[in-house]
């Protein structure tokens, strides 16, 4: 979340949340990173992760990657009938 003020181009108040669990050369790694900058003059709202209809990653990355996960078995297997239909007719 970052508030900036246009007429000045001046940051009032930047907050942003970040985590990643992985390992690296065998060892576990956790990261969390909270990160928070306001002026004194000024108060940020309440920082949210958002709901469904107002996550532009899901309707952007989630959505579309779950469309083509369906659709590429659809299409390798009426390729694969269509081949086999095209045997059958020389045969």
């Amino acid at each position: 979340m970052i508030a900036l003020d246009s007429s000045t181009g001046l940051v009032k108040g930047l907050h942003f949340r970040g985590w990643a669990q992985g390992s690296c050369n065998n060892l576990a790694v956790d990261l969390v990173l909270d990160y928070h900058y306001e002026l004194s003059s000024y108060s940020l709202p309440r920082f949210h992760y958002g709901t469904f209809p107002q996550s532009p990653y899901l309707l952007l990355t989630i959505i579309p990657s779950v469309f083509i996960v369906l659709l590429v078995p659809l299409l390798l297997y009426i390729r694969k009938r269509k081949r086999k239909q095209e045997v059958n007719v020389e045969a």
